[in-house]
């Protein structure tokens, strides 16, 4: 028998495998939940972001920024870690190019961490989001948590943790003042600012405050990085 010319047929094999599994994985794809079709969905519209973004992702002056998720990941769904990555991703673009959060650069930190997605407001002397000593905003922390639930009210899918936390607060005997009601009045003005701004209600599920008892790890207690309010973002159960 002839060796020439017979191998026409693994291509035509090979064309109906391909077009086999493109069918199954579109009958596994139309039978999956709400949010695997929310996640693929988001995943074709952007279909260049890069969810491990080895190149960086800071800002110029290094203090928003994006990180490839460290730590142990295993406990989430690979869904819900795929659909972290991607809002990671998607609130580090909108940090970098809403101007009115650019303008605020400084303030905040982005962080991918195996609970979810950590977005960091400092609340720092030469940019305040308070008030001294105040739970009120000042008109430029008003302003960027009126932008910030603009843009987190995108994400209907994703439930919010706010946390205040401060640094070591002295009086003027430089003793130790007890910043705990600060904390958890300044999570809870966060909160209310964000439901005025249509954030769902239920989509918040926790609010809290820790004074200083929970400090940065990379920053002396008394740092001005410690008097912050967190806002952790989850997915959430369905």
């Amino acid at each position: 028998m002839a060796a020439g010319g017979g191998g026409s047929w693994k291509v035509a094999y090979a064309d109906f495998t391909t077009a086999m599994m493109a069918l199954f994985m579109v009958l596994w794809l139309t039978s999956q939940d709400q949010k695997i079709k929310e996640a693929v969905e988001r995943s074709f519209k952007q279909p260049f972001h890069s969810f491990d973004n080895k190149s960086s992702g800071l800002m110029p002056n290094e203090s928003i920024q994006q990180v490839k998720g460290s730590g142990n990941f295993s406990s989430l769904a690979a869904v819900e870690l795929l659909m972290l990555r991607q809002m990671n991703g998607d609130l580090l673009k909108a940090l970098e190019e809403d101007p009115a959060l650019n303008a605020h650069k400084e303030t905040m930190e982005l962080k991918m961490t195996p609970d979810g997605v950590r977005l960091t407001i400092f609340n720092r002397p030469k940019k305040p989001i308070f008030q001294q000593d105040s739970a009120e905003f000042t008109p430029a922390g008003a302003m960027l948590i009126g932008n910030l639930a603009y843009t987190v009210d995108n994400y209907s899918n994703f439930g919010l943790e706010i946390e205040g936390h401060t640094n070591v607060l002295l009086d003027k005997r430089g003793r130790p003042v007890d910043s705990w009601k600060l904390s958890i009045d300044r999570a809870y003005v966060t909160r209310a600012e964000f439901v005025r701004l249509k954030v769902p209600r239920g989509n918040i599920t926790k609010v809290s405050g820790f004074g200083d008892s929970k400090p940065l790890e990379h920053y002396p207690p008394e740092s001005e990085f410690q008097n912050r309010v967190d806002i952790m973002i989850r997915v959430l159960k369905s």
